[in-house]
């Protein structure tokens, strides 16, 4: 069964890419870096992250995302 998921190719073109980050705090960082070339109340999305890569094993929360989007949503998705 070989398929291509054009639309999530294409949607990943636009998104955050946090894919295999050493750390959650890369993943924050990232993020910020998008933020700070994005307009207010844009959607920040990006996707990839795992938490079973990381030291402390915890994926980012709203307490780690909402000091640097104060103006953008932020929606992240795991690498599962």
């Amino acid at each position: 069964d070989a398929h291509i998921h054009w639309q999530w190719t294409a949607r990943s073109l636009y998104e955050v890419d946090v894919y295999e980050v050493p750390n959650k705090q890369v993943a924050v960082q990232r993020v910020a870096e998008r933020i700070a070339t994005s307009t207010p109340n844009d959607w920040i999305t990006g996707h990839g992250w795992t938490q079973e890569f990381w030291d402390d094993k915890q994926f980012p929360t709203a307490s780690d995302l909402d000091p640097i989007s104060p103006n953008n949503p932020v929606y992240l998705r795991a690498k599962s």
